[in-house]
This record gives C-alpha cells, structure tokens and sequence, in this order.
C-alpha cells in the first residue's frame, strides 16, 4: 500500500507544528498489526496479528463502535487548551444551515454525510446520516437555501490514502447523488449513466434544481426534478465547454446567478441557474490575469461569492522544480465578471488534483475580506489594502489571541449564520470565531465525529484496548477499554502497528510508525494503559548498509520469540532478534505488502509473488505463483505449511507451504451486495470455532475452516466503508476491523464457547 509521495513533505511540516503527544495519561492505545499469527494461545503474533481481515462468529452479531471520536492531542492548537485538542477524520465538504449556526452538515471522506444541530457547543453531537449507502465517499454536499430541509449530497473518492500512485484516492465507489427532503432522516438515490462511477466535486440545490460538478467526463450535469432525471450541460451548446468542474458556488444576492471554475477552461457564470453559461475569465487576458492563469498554470480553482456579490477566484499553481503548489492568483470581480482586480499572491503552499487540499471563502458582510486554506497557515486577505507592499495577506493563526489554529491541510471553507468561518480539513471541521477581527480563536468542533480513516490496526490483549494507523491522524490509541476517545500517540500519518505481548511478561511492546518508517517507536504499556517506556529502533545493519523502508513497511512479531521481528523494506526483508536494533537483510520480497511467521523460523511474506522460508538459515525463496498478486498471507496456526494468500478480488490457499495453490474464492464474487475489493486476509482459531476470514469493501466475510470457499457475511451494523484491517484476540473472543473512513468496531462472540 502507498499513498502519494507528496504528502512526504506535509508529513515533516505537520510534524514540526504537532508536538502534541501525551504520554502516560492513562489511556493508551494498542499495537497490532502486522502479517501473520502463529501460535493460538491469546498472547502471541495471532493475539497480535496484523491490520487485516479475520475472524468470524455469528452471522447475527452485532458490531460495536470503538471510535475514534474524537481523536485527542491531534494535530492543531485549538481553545479552550482543556479540550485537549480533539480531531477527526477528514471531510472533504460542509454545508451550514442560512439563519441557524447550530445546523451544520459534514460531508466526510469516506464516513458519510453527518449532521450535527449543536453545532455551536463546546463538543458538537453528530448523527450519520448514510451508513448504509452505496458510498460514504462524499464528495460535496449543499442544502437549499429557501429549504433547508433539502440536502444534496454527491459522491467521489477524495480519500488521501492509495493502494498504488495509479489509485490513489481510496474508497468504494463513486458517481451517487443523494437527495433529502427531511433534514437528512431519509435519502433517495439518485444514479443516472451521465456520471456513473465519475469523482463529484460540487453541487448547488435551489427548489428542485439541483447542479453537479464532477471532475470527470461528465462535466457539468443538472437536474429540474430534484434528481429524477438529469442533463448533461457541458458541451451541450450552453457556453460551457468540456472540461473537469471544480467548483461551483451561487449567489446570495442573485437567486439564479451560479459561477463555476473549470481548470484549463476558464471561469463562468450562470444566469439561469446553470441552463447556460458565459466564459468570464476571457475578460481578463492579460498575462499575468485570471484567464492565462486558469488555462495554463493552474492544477485547480475555486470561486466564492460574498452577500454583496462580490464573487473571488482562486488558483493553485502547477508544480515548482521542487514538487511543491501553491496558490498562486487571487483575484475577484464586482461586476459578474466584467472585469477583474488581482490581489497579492499570498504564497501559501497548497494542492490541486487529485487532493484539493486548498480551500476559499469570501466574508459573508464585508466583501473586502477573502480567506484562503492550504496545506498549513490559513490566511485572511483584505482587498480594501493597496496590492504590492505585501500587506494584503495576513494570519488566520498569529491574529489570535491565544496562537490557536486548525489541523492542516484544507479542504473547504464557509461563513456560517453567526458569520463564523468553519474550516473543513483531513482532522476534521474547526471554527474561527470572528474571523474579521483578532479576538477569535480557533475551536474544534469534532465533537463525537467517528470518521477516522484507518488502515492498520492492532488488539492488545493486555490493557485490552486498539491501536491504529490512521491517514492523516497519526498512530492513535484507544484511551481505554470500549472507549470511544482515543489520544494521539504519534502525528502526521501512520502506519503498521503491531504489539508483542511475549518479550516483557504482564507488559504489552506496541510498534508504530509512519510513511517511510518515521517516527519508528517501541514502546512498553502496562495492563492500566500506561506508558512505561518508549526508544527508537536503531535498525543498524552489520556492514553499514542502508535500510530502505517502504512507504509503508509491514511489521511482523514471532510467535515465539517476541524479540524477534521481520520488517519489509523496498528492496527485501529484514530480520531482527533484538527488537530492530540490529537487522539482517533476507535479501528478496521486495516491497512486501505483508509478512507472516509461523513459528520460530518460518516465514511468509506476500510481495505479489509469495515468498517462504521454513527453517533456520534457509533462504526466503520464491514459493509458486499463486495465480494474482498477491498483497496479504495469513497462516494456519495449526500447520505452518498451510497458508492463505489475498488478491483484489481472488484468494488461494496452499498445503505445501507454497509449492501449490488452489483457489479458495469461490461464491465471493456472486454475494450481494458485491464484497468490492478483497482488502485482508486472517485464520480465526476461536476456542471451538476455526474461520478464514476476509475484510473487504462491503464487510467481513467468513468461511469455516471445513469448507473452504463457502463464504457469508458476518454480523450487523457495520457501516458500508472499506475495512482496512482486523485482528482478533483469542482470550477476549473480540474482533477489532478499521475501516477507511468509519473508525473502528468490533464483534464478540465469535469464537464459539
């Protein structure tokens, strides 16, 4: 699995501003993950096993929420400091209700729409509002502002987590529009060919009138009938040309006035709420103007109208010589686009596709104030300041009193009825009181939001709470058992957790990590939760070789010896028996995606060809081809030469340690709904009950270890986002899934009495 390779330097950026870890305040999380489990007595690698699939029970179990909600000592400064800094996963889009600033809805990653009607307390209460949708990726959301019972919501893959630099905005589909009429209680499904499986961007709803920008082919689609039937606006002779739609926003002074950006294409304006269309960045032709700008130097835009209909554009730059984007023209009109007046380039680093992690909002009263989000620092411009003297921009962060500001990396902005900015970002949604002056400070508003996208998770069976690698959020852990606020443990993203519960008897040693094996750490937790010690891994090499980790590196513990661990590294596998202090290399599985012992010395890793080891001194050797790439493996804690592999959509399994493969995939593909990806795979060996176990897009499936390829799907209640990773505990009889987008949950009694 890899992300982008951009987000490397966000990574460092949010780290240096993050020094916000708590250690040893009673809760902690667990760390788990990792490839493979070997022995079944509740406190080996199986106890331990890696963020994956597994573990079966009951089909009529009921899945529980275990948070994260919120996330403390996150990645922002935020007042009151007694709040403890709570943050959430991330949203892509919010829409706050015209007249009441305790109405607010969030439209998140890969969670789902959520609404909250406290919006205004200290710690906001939200409901989702479509767990059981098609996609909780949502990709904008808006209410109708002469209804504000009326909600839109479109989907698209917003995600900044990918499985491969070719995908890499994850999720479980895209190309739904979603229409209530009742404040969000219930929703219709909106599907039509125009825009099936293609990324929303934006939507404007007035009456039955509802407009979509999508970012792929489709363009620009609009419906009369509140979404019963839908036509395709871009090139369809209405002035609007091909062309990905990034933004769309209305006008509050004009009722039909929409404008829209489309970079490469240009700016336009709607004066038929989106029948036709006028290219007004073409009046500005100059060439350091708008219209050059958008069409050539511009990976993304967004506009923003003011109450006076002042209407400002924004742009991210194309890249520098050094990768990086920033925003690189702002400018506005007031005059529908007539003309147009440029403002200083305010020079703060953000991004375009496939990310937007850039956002816009002018002032709701006073039309001379513009605000503009990126990748860190948010800032405030003030047109009514004569351009050039560099005074245009200033802080949203320093003009506060107390030096308060939001997690990095924006995604949205709006000015809510208390006129408000609400900031929308990958931690969630934040509120910087009084924007227009500085005696407002930045205050969180993740409240109980559950959206967390994980993709690494681990059970520790000792202080019996869960660890996870988060997108974004760091490595975060649960504050105690079936808790649902969790605490940072490490910032910026994380990566594979695992937890050794053998080496230091009564004591639990968690290992986590970020991209590229950042912020590597061991440390030591008692039963109570408690941090006891922590060090990082010296992963010194005997001929002074370079380590060179994957972006993220699997980790594996031995079921034996909880000192011994295996970690995959982008040019082989490498071994260590004192913790990674010290590591050899294994010399093949390049890029390994999972690693699994089982027992002392043998060893499986999954690098799209399996690889085997099976005793002492023995080299890890390629075993057959499986019959796909192979990116999981998982063991029979039973007999080391039976294994397990995963593929996207297929599963094999092996009697002879490799030398053969025989699909066990079976009626997978013709379940319903359609599992979607095949994301893990685990062995359950439950006290009476032994399962194979799949995470998938759709859910946790199992089939019984007697019959092999007949697989159902476990337990209720799980809501309908991909599921990362599992990990289940023997001595608990409880299965931990994180799922990209909804947190974490689990199930219980399924290892039979």
């Amino acid at each position: 699995m890899q992300t982008i390779g951009y987000e490397l330097a966000s990574c460092v950026r949010r780290y240096r501003r993050a020094s916000l870890m708590a250690f040893g305040h009673g809760a902690l999380a667990l760390t788990v993950t990792a490839c493979g489990g070997a022995t079944d007595n509740g406190s080996t690698s199986e106890e331990i096993s890696q963020s994956a699939a597994a573990l079966v029970g009951p089909a009529n179990g009921v899945w529980t929420a275990q948070g994260p909600g919120p996330m403390l000592n996150g990645q922002s400064s935020t007042w009151p400091t007694t709040a403890q800094n709570p943050v959430a996963g991330a949203i892509q889009s919010v829409a706050v209700h015209p007249t009441n600033a305790n109405i607010a809805y969030a439209g998140t990653i890969n969670g789902g729409v959520w609404k909250t009607s406290n919006a205004l307390a200290q710690s906001p209460n939200w409901i989702p509002l479509t767990d059981k949708k098609e996609s909780l990726s949502i990709g904008a959301v808006a209410l109708d502002r002469s209804n504000a019972n009326t909600i839109v919501a479109a989907t698209g893959l917003w995600s900044s987590f990918g499985t491969s630099t070719t995908k890499p905005n994850e999720g479980v589909s895209q190309g739904q529009v979603m229409v209530s009429r009742d404040g969000g209680s219930t929703w219709t499904v909106s599907l039509d060919p125009l825009f099936a499986g293609q990324k929303a961007s934006s939507v404007v709803v007035r009456g039955n009138v509802i407009v979509v920008g999508f970012l792929d082919a489709a363009g620009l689609v609009r419906s009369t009938d509140l979404g019963a039937h839908w036509t395709r606006i871009s090139e369809s002779g209405t002035g609007l040309p091909a062309g990905a739609i990034d933004c769309i926003t209305e006008d509050i002074q004009s009722p039909r006035r929409l404008y829209l950006t489309s970079t490469g294409v240009g700016v336009f304006r709607s004066d038929d709420l989106g029948v036709s269309w006028l290219n007004i960045s073409q009046n500005d032709p100059s060439e350091a103007g708008l219209d050059v700008n958008i069409r050539n130097w511009s990976t993304a835009a967004k506009v923003s109208v003011s109450q006076d209909g002042r209407a400002y554009v924004a742009t991210v730059s194309l890249p520098t010589h050094n990768g990086t984007t920033f925003v690189s023209y702002v400018g506005y009109t007031q005059d529908g686009g007539r003309s147009w007046v440029a403002m200083d380039q305010p020079w703060i680093e953000a991004r375009g596709k496939p990310f937007f992690h850039f956002s816009l909002a002018a002032d709701r009263t006073n039309s001379s104030y513009v605000y503009v989000g990126g990748v860190s620092d948010p800032v405030r411009g003030r047109a009514w300041v004569a351009p050039g003297n560099g005074e245009q921009w200033e802080s949203l962060e320093s003009t506060t009193p107390h030096n308060t500001w939001p997690h990095v990396d924006a995604r949205n902005m709006v000015i809510d009825a208390n006129l408000d900015l609400i900031d929308v970002s990958d931690g969630g949604i934040f509120r910087r009181a009084r924007p227009l002056q500085n005696t407002g400070d930045w205050s969180s508003m993740a409240g109980n939001l559950q959206t967390a996208e994980i993709y690494s998770i681990a059970y520790d069976p000792v202080s019996r709470v869960i660890l996870a690698g988060t997108q974004d959020n760091g490595t975060v852990y649960q504050n105690g058992p079936n808790q649902l606020a969790w605490t940072t443990f490490v910032p910026d993203d994380g990566a594979d957790v695992q937890v050794d519960t053998i080496s230091t008897p009564g004591y639990s040693v968690r290992y986590s990590s970020g991209q590229l094996l950042m912020n590597f750490t061991r440390s030591i937790w008692s039963a109570n939760n408690l941090l006891v010690s922590q060090a990082s891994p010296l992963l010194q090499t005997a001929d002074g070789s370079y380590f060179q980790p994957e972006w993220l590196s699997p980790i594996a513990i031995n079921p034996v010896n909880g000192k011994r661990i295996a970690i995959g590294a982008s040019d082989a596998v490498w071994e260590s028996f004192d913790q990674g202090d010290h590591i050899a290399s294994l010399g093949n599985a390049p890029n390994a995606q999972a690693l699994a012992y089982g027992n002392a010395d043998v060893l499986y890793a999954a690098a799209g060809q399996v690889f085997v080891r099976l005793s002492a001194g023995a080299p890890l050797a390629p075993a057959a081809p499986v019959g796909c790439q192979a990116k999981d493996i998982v063991i029979d804690p039973a007999d080391y030469r039976k294994a397990y592999a995963l593929c996207d959509a297929a599963s094999y399994a092996t009697t002879n340690a490799g030398g053969s493969w025989t699909s066990i995939t079976g009626n997978l593909a013709a379940l319903e709904p359609n599992p979607g990806v095949l994301r893990k795979i685990r062995y359950i060996s439950g006290v009476s009950k032994k399962y194979l176990a799949i995470a998938a897009d759709r859910g946790v499936y199992v089939s019984a270890s007697t019959s092999l390829g007949t697989w159902s799907k476990v337990g209720t209640n799980l809501p309908l986002a991909p599921v990362m990773a599992m990990q289940y505990s023997k001595a608990q009889d409880v299965l931990a899934v994180g799922t990209l987008g909804r947190g974490a949950w689990t199930l219980t009694g399924l290892g039979g009495p």
